[in-house]
């Protein structure tokens, strides 16, 4: 394949990603990580207020990124928020790593780069989390960046590769904590990389790194100040910054028995997977061409200029970061985007190799199969984002808030417009241990809710209360027990049938009831929605 075909294949490929990520950009429900990081990013927008907080919320990044599509829509109150423009920003990341094999056509190999930029393209996980408003996609993004960049310089000594190297680690250092796993996993395999290529030239490709390691370490340190000071006006969130990593170790090591998953959670994600009468998921075909690949890297059978040196060098940086992400007892199922983008670059050799070793209608027939493969995952990302786009039958699926939130959402804000004009109606939300996330995204338009975990008897109940239903007792108490004779109101459940948060997760809406008579007299609430 010559180099314009491949690039437009590529940049058919990108625009195939486009069609599975952007017009599911608002269908899945905001999940309750969404929610966090939208609240969070909400402070930025109203407030120009971002401080980096070692607890929680990982980098500054993801927030400072999504100023773009908030000021390009004209959103500047978080309340004028919506999916769509969170979401651009992981999808725009994901669609850069669809076209970044560009980066590297001439070591990659025009047909691997294509190869591998449409299984990107098409693989269900990257699909899938491509519209997800975490830190993810991004930390894979300006990894991939790096290792662009570093190949390069190690090529050419140039300081410009240089300085992008160490620019690209410093917005993966401002994007999440576990860029501490991404780093000692590359230079582990750089180690590898050289032991294993120093008789094929992977010693010469190193010479003359340490001229410019100071221009490298440079455009880090700057990067990562500007982001996590927030641009000069929060000091402390640079020591933050570092002090976070004793925080994140110590979640890391399975103290949070929520997230504690066997050493073998993403291997089954990716391999297959299958609840009840769902469909059958997998990406089982990617990780076989990554073997093929990873043993065609080993004995260097690699198209044209091809570099094996960075193929051995991808390899292993992604079976030690796959490796390390399984050794921890927490996991979450994106992290596993970032060694599976390593696998999909190998499995693009593999799909070249297999092609190359075969003639006449083996090749036919070998072609065939890599299409019908193609075509699987294409299906699946398909059905990822939209069929299955909050359902537990799909693998990627994790904790995810259910459609009872939202639509909950939209009856309580025709509930507000129903009520006084001159009285905003007040909202009382009660979980225990404060999981009541994702609620401040679906009640952003309300400007009285009162967050509680757990019944405040000292608050007066407000006409709307959206409780778990482990509180039930103690909130029927407050409602109907507590409140001296004259005071009492009635209060009426919004729906009979039981409501999820998340699976599992069940609450109840309670609606005081002179309140929900006057809405359903009114006009906002539609005739037929009217009991």
């Amino acid at each position: 394949m010559t180099r314009s075909a491949a690039i437009a294949v590529i940049i058919t490929a990108a625009v195939a990603a486009s069609i599975l990520r952007l017009p599911f950009l608002s269908v899945r429900p905001v999940h309750t990580d969404e929610a966090v990081h939208a609240v969070k990013f909400g402070e930025l927008l109203e407030d120009n207020a971002y401080r980096y907080d070692p607890y929680e919320y990982h980098g500054p990044t993801l927030n400072y990124f999504t100023l773009i599509p908030a000021w390009v829509r004209g959103q500047v109150a978080f309340e004028q928020l919506d999916a769509v423009t969170l979401r651009l920003v992981p999808a725009v990341f994901s669609l850069l790593l669809v076209l970044m094999p560009i980066l590297l056509i001439k070591p990659l190999g025009p047909g691997v780069a294509a190869l591998a930029s449409v299984l990107t393209a098409l693989s269900p996980a990257f699909a899938f989390y491509g519209v997800y408003y975490i830190q993810e996609t991004l930390l894979v993004a300006f990894t991939f960046m790096a290792v662009a960049a570093g190949y390069h310089y190690c090529r050419s000594q140039r300081p410009v590769y240089a300085v992008l190297t160490g620019g690209a680690l410093g917005l993966a250092f401002a994007t999440k904590e576990t860029f501490l796993i991404v780093l000692a996993c590359m230079i582990g395999a750089a180690a590898l990389w050289v032991l294993v290529c120093k008789r094929s030239g992977g010693w010469s490709m190193l010479q003359g790194f340490g001229s410019h390691v100071v221009a490298g370490i440079g455009a880090f340190v700057v990067v990562a100040v500007v982001f996590f000071s927030s641009f000069f006006t929060n000091p402390e969130g640079i020591v933050d910054s570092v002090r976070t990593y004793g925080i994140y170790f110590a979640r890391g090591g399975g103290h949070d028995t929520m997230h504690v998953h066997p050493w073998y959670y993403y291997l089954s994600l990716l391999t297959a997977f299958r609840l009840g009468d769902g469909p059958i998921w997998s990406e089982a075909f990617v990780l076989v061409l990554a073997v093929v690949g990873m043993v065609a890297a080993l004995r260097k059978r690699l198209p044209g200029d091809a570099s094996s040196g960075l193929f051995c060098f991808v390899g292993f940086y992604a079976i030690l970061l796959a490796v390390a992400y399984s050794v921890i007892p927490y996991k979450t199922p994106w992290c596993l985007l970032g060694f599976h983008h390593g696998f999909i670059l190998l499995a693009g050799l593999g799909g070249w190799y297999l092609l190359s070793l075969c003639r006449g209608e083996m090749r036919v027939a070998v072609a065939v199969v890599l299409a019908a493969g193609v075509l699987h995952l294409g299906f699946q990302a398909w059905m990822s984002n939209g069929e299955y786009a909050s359902s537990t039958e799909n693998p990627y699926v994790y904790a995810q808030t259910t459609e009872d939130v939202p639509e909950a959402a939209k009856e309580l804000e025709l509930f507000a417009k129903a009520y006084q004009e001159d009285e905003q109606l007040a909202v009382e939300v009660v979980f225990p241990g404060g999981d009541y996330w994702p609620w401040p995204w679906y009640l952003r338009g309300f400007d009285k809710v009162g967050y509680y975990s757990g019944v405040d008897f000292s608050v007066e109940a407000a006409p709307v209360v959206i409780a778990s239903t482990e509180v039930r007792g103690a909130l029927m108490r407050k409602l109907y027990e507590l409140p001296p004779p004259g005071q009492k109101h009635l209060y009426v459940p919004l729906t009979e049938d039981e409501l999820l948060l998340r699976p599992a997760v069940p609450f109840e809406i309670y609606v005081r009831k002179d309140v929900y008579d006057r809405a359903m007299l009114s006009d906002e609430i539609p005739v037929g929605e009217q009991e």
